[in-house]
């Protein structure tokens, strides 16, 4: 069964929000506020604090929520901590939802119509809406694929019209166009219903009102539109905590998505197991070795204990393209993000290992890593947002500033 679509939750046009990102390991929270028009031209937020919390082991499994109270304490306990920091009760919050429990993916509907007058309002709101359905009927033939399974109920909670055309002619609006043939393109991101109802017993309990269930990586790809890069077409990673996911991105619109259940904890559980460490002091010498804090001697030893459970991650990550059913080509640019990827050696393998010779990219691949620095509509004058941990964090203002519609990325 298909829900559509995630409403928008009802809310005063208050200028402060909260962003929320839970992980297998840790909730995190930023409290935001729309910049005042007089102060910048462009739409923009400020970063006002940020709050990490840690959650019980088994928690949080794959995004699922599966100890509630565990959670909501923990998050509890971060707002408890925003509301003494930004001195008021901010309420009005946008989650965030990864890539194993977001599918994403490209629908396209074409229509003929009899005659090349006007499209109406009411024409195009059909259409949309068989585009919608469409969308539907895809997710759960993909769900039905990946989980091997028909009873998982899904909910849509991200649409955006990839490109329209009248008569083949991209067009910016359709409803009042002329044309004999439509063609609609959109992308939507569905999640299970259960992770749904599991978010909204979460915001009740605490008393939050949510703005927005959204996918990571749609507010990722739109982020990029106004970043310093102004990319079209592009393939994103995302390296989280648990999963690497991956999106192809052509003209500006995400065309699919795909999760590699590999992610940060696992380099951690790996340099744990070969050091002898326990979790926390392993993750503590990854940090160090990412950011170049140890002696040379050291590296060259954690470079060595991680070497090969990158190859694993290439390996996947080269598995993962061959998944992207439809794509001829890949765009040269592939944009390296998420907090995963401080790891320096994902960037090394990904320039330096010859792992794209049987993937067609249009030419050999061009690897940048993103970090909040680089998106244009985030203020961060304390530095309160770590650049690349917190930027889930930071790419979900997009999503607030595009329910305002203060941006037509």
């Amino acid at each position: 069964m298909l829900k559509l679509p995630f409403k928008l939750g009802k809310t005063k046009k208050t200028a402060k929000f909260i962003t929320i990102d839970i992980s297998s390991n840790s909730v995190r929270c930023a409290a935001l506020e729309l910049i005042d028009s007089a102060i910048s031209p462009n739409p923009s937020v400020r970063v006002i604090s940020v709050a990490e919390a840690p959650i019980d082991p088994g928690a949080v499994r794959s995004g699922n929520i599966v100890n509630m109270e565990s959670v909501n304490i923990s998050l509890g306990s971060l707002i408890s901590q925003l509301d003494l920091e930004c001195g008021e009760k901010i309420r009005d919050v946008i989650f965030g939802i990864k890539g194993d429990l977001s599918l994403g993916l490209m629908t396209t509907v074409k229509v003929v119509r009899d005659f090349g007058d006007e499209v109406s309002q009411k024409e195009f709101d059909d259409i949309y809406k068989k585009t919608l359905e469409a969308a539907g009927d895809q997710a759960n033939d993909e769900a039905l694929q990946i989980t091997g399974t028909s009873d998982v109920d899904l909910e849509m909670v991200t649409t955006s019209v990839i490109y329209a055309r009248l008569d083949d002619r991209l067009v910016t609006e359709v409803v009042g166009g002329e044309g004999r043939k439509i063609e609609l393109a959109l992308f939507t991101a569905f999640t299970p219903v259960y992770h749904v109802k599991a978010l909204q017993k979460l915001s009740k309990d605490l008393g939050l009102n949510i703005l927005a269930l959204a996918s990571d990586m749609y507010a990722l790809v739109k982020s990029l539109k106004v970043s310093k890069y102004q990319e079209n077409d592009f393939v994103i990673m995302s390296v989280g905590s648990d999963v690497t996911d991956v999106a192809v991105v052509f003209g500006g619109g995400v065309v699919s998505t795909r999760s590699l259940y590999l992610g940060r904890s696992h380099f951690i559980s790996e340099l744990s197991s070969r050091l002898g460490l326990n979790y926390s002091e392993a993750e503590s010498k990854l940090k160090q070795y990412s950011l170049e804090g140890l002696s040379e001697d050291e590296s060259l030893n954690i470079h060595s204990h991680l070497t090969e459970i990158s190859g694993l991650w290439l390996s996947g990550v080269e598995l993962l393209f061959g998944e992207f059913t439809g794509v001829k080509t890949f765009a040269s640019k592939i944009f390296l993000t998420g907090e995963g990827s401080a790891i320096p050696d994902l960037l090394y393998v990904l320039r330096k290992e010859p792992w794209t010779k049987s993937i067609p990219f249009k030419s050999p691949p061009d690897v940048a890593r993103i970090s909040k620095n680089d998106l244009n509509f985030i203020s961060d004058p304390g530095g309160k947002l770590d650049s690349l941990n917190h930027i889930s964090l930071a790419v979900l203002a997009v999503i607030y500033l595009e329910a305002r519609d203060l941006t037509n990325v």
